[in-house]
């Protein structure tokens, strides 16, 4: 639960009640003693997602979705964790604690944001200063305008921030911390940046995280360097430009993703003010998750060489499971040797846009990309394309889009589909046509726990399951304790204990498992499950001892007649 206290979490989910959140979000209609809906997270035309307002838990019995209030604020706003805490807090006129590490990290976050604005600001005034630098932007195309509303800098030649007099020992530290020295093994500070044309990095709230910098002459190496990753600089967290769009883009209808810095200033400078980049890193499913919380339409433009239609077709594979019928996701591939930056300068507002209108739509450039990886021109091909399409559809949540891309599919490659429909569809639809494990008796009493939580108190002795070495005991026993310090606990409020947990997933599916139980038979299904889980350990312990039988200590002997007559 981050930094935010478990007690705390445990107040505000006391307080809320998920049949208010949800039902602000989406119809609901009383049904028994839930509340039913169409669900959100799926096309259907009968409702399987059910809101229980005693567990305090909600379940889709069609996509598998299932959580608490605090889950489907994330999942239905493309809100973050700390971010729905926030709101639900102040919608219930909570104070937001902190611990007291989470205080010191802030206040050293806060340092290194505020030291790092320093430096951002000082290579603002060095821009103004060096005529070789604005000289470079003009040859570029820059104008000052633009300079200014991303804080273009210039990192003078030698190490300026190193013989900074005014910085005392700590700030130089934190400078070595953020990136902005590097410290050699034998402990010689010198500046990473030198001599380059500097691009600050911000968060969404325009806090300077670190910097990007470019060489102003081909003869110095590297072209870019960029900060490393620090304690608040996190590449595959960012975007280039994202705090940009954020404030100048209105209406913010869709994101360009490319894969320049210029390439971001120069498309806002001719009006196309939408345009990220990623910071020399893969697309990571974190930038996924940041573009989608502000549009649904994202336009992935790359070169047209064999290299950006392999970074296009790993896009692609990331993007799958982040689709919807709400969601639109386009590809943008530039004629060879040229770059955003170059086209919109030929092309002017007018005619890049019609590109990024005419983009290839997901669908098509998954079906071209199929193509060239194998030549469908004969049956074998085809049933390979096929079982490929097929694999990356099982990433797709359950939707309408993926039902027409699969129609899309038979189109293309005709009888294949109908040939392979009995072996492949099931596949598809794993959630509905894939036989059940047992669960083990282990995982029953867990489940049958976090369905009814007050069962906790019937168990007055716990001591055995120190002792039991059978898989998920350990939560077992955990699960009993918190319960019994705190009986009032729902299902959505347990479950937050295990949030980004190893276990989290196999938790919230035995939240969700069918037992076939009533309140009134759920207690002594439990009692006997608990009861033969004491019988595997006496059983494990019996024939643990009498395979020593002849090295047994006095109490150990005394401990085998006890089990015996057990």
């Amino acid at each position: 639960m981050g930094h935010i206290p478990a007690n705390f979490i445990d107040q505000l989910l006391a307080q809320i009640d998920i049949v208010e959140i949800i039902g602000n979000r989406i119809s609901l209609r009383k049904a028994g003693s839930s509340y039913i809906a169409l669900c959100p997270f799926h096309h259907e035309k009968t409702p399987s997602f059910h809101v229980n307002p005693v567990r305090q838990f909600y379940h889709c019995f069609g996509c598998k979705v299932a959580g608490n209030a605090i889950n489907f604020i994330m999942a239905y706003d493309n809100l973050s964790f700390v971010e729905v805490v926030e709101e639900l807090a102040k919608n219930q006129g909570l104070a937001l604690p902190k611990t007291k590490q989470a205080v010191e990290k802030n206040q050293q976050w806060q340092q290194a944001y505020e030291l790092l604005a320093q430096v951002a600001r000082y290579y603002q005034r060095q821009l103004k200063r060096s005529n070789i630098a604005i000289d470079y932007l003009k040859s570029r195309g820059l104008n000052g305008e633009f300079a200014q509303r991303f804080g273009l800098g210039y990192a003078p030649a030698g190490n300026v921030l190193l013989n900074y007099k005014h910085y005392h020992s700590e700030q130089r530290d934190l400078l070595v911390q953020t990136g902005m020295l590097v410290q050699k093994e034998q402990g010689e500070l010198y500046d990473r940046f030198r001599h380059r044309i500097m691009f600050p990095i911000y968060n969404r709230k325009g806090q300077v995280l670190g910097f990007g910098g470019r060489v102003l002459s081909s003869e110095q190496q590297p072209k870019y360097l960029n900060s490393p990753e620090t304690m608040i600089f996190h590449k595959g967290q960012e975007l280039y430009g994202y705090y940009q769009v954020r404030k100048y883009a209105r209406p913010l209808e869709q994101i360009l993703v490319v894969e320049g810095y210029l390439d971001v200033i120069a498309l806002a400078q001719f009006g196309i003010d939408y345009a990220v980049a990623t910071l020399g890193t893969a697309l990571t499913k974190e930038h996924i998750g940041q573009l989608f919380r502000a549009v649904n339409r994202v336009i992935f433009c790359f070169d047209g060489d064999t290299a950006g239609q392999q970074a296009g077709w790993k896009a692609l594979q990331l993007v799958l499971a982040s689709l919807n019928d709400y969601r639109e996701v386009k590809f943008l591939l530039l004629p060879e040797g040229e770059d955003p930056d170059s086209l919109v300068r030929k092309e002017q507002k007018q005619g890049f846009e019609q590109r990024i209108q005419h983009a290839t739509v997901f669908s098509d450039f998954l079906l071209q990309q199929l193509s060239q990886q194998v030549n469908d021109s004969h049956l074998e091909g085809q049933s390979q394309l096929f079982n490929k399409a097929l694999s990356l559809l099982q990433r797709l949540p359950n939707s309408v889009f993926r039902d027409k891309l699969l129609e899309k599919i038979e189109k293309k490659w005709g009888g294949i589909y109908h040939q392979q429909t009995v072996v492949t569809k099931p596949k598809i639809a794993a959630t509905k046509a894939t036989s059940v494990k047992p669960l083990s008796v282990v995982a029953r009493a867990i489940g049958l726990l976090l369905q009814y939580p007050h069962m906790a108190l019937l168990v007055k002795d716990t001591a055995f399951l120190v002792e039991i070495k059978i898989a998920g005991v350990a939560i077992l026993a955990k699960l009993l304790d918190l319960l019994q310090s705190d009986p009032n606990l729902t299902t959505g409020s347990v479950l937050e204990y295990w949030r980004n947990h190893e276990q989290e997933k196999y938790l919230y599916k035995l939240a969700c498992w069918n037992f076939e139980v009533t309140e009134q038979t759920c207690q002594s299904e439990f009692l006997a499950t608990l009861d033969k889980i004491k019988q595997q350990w006496v059983q494990h312990r019996q024939d643990e001892l009498l395979n020593r039988a002849s090295s047994l200590s006095d109490a150990e002997k005394k401990e085998l007649q006890y089990l015996l007559s057990q």
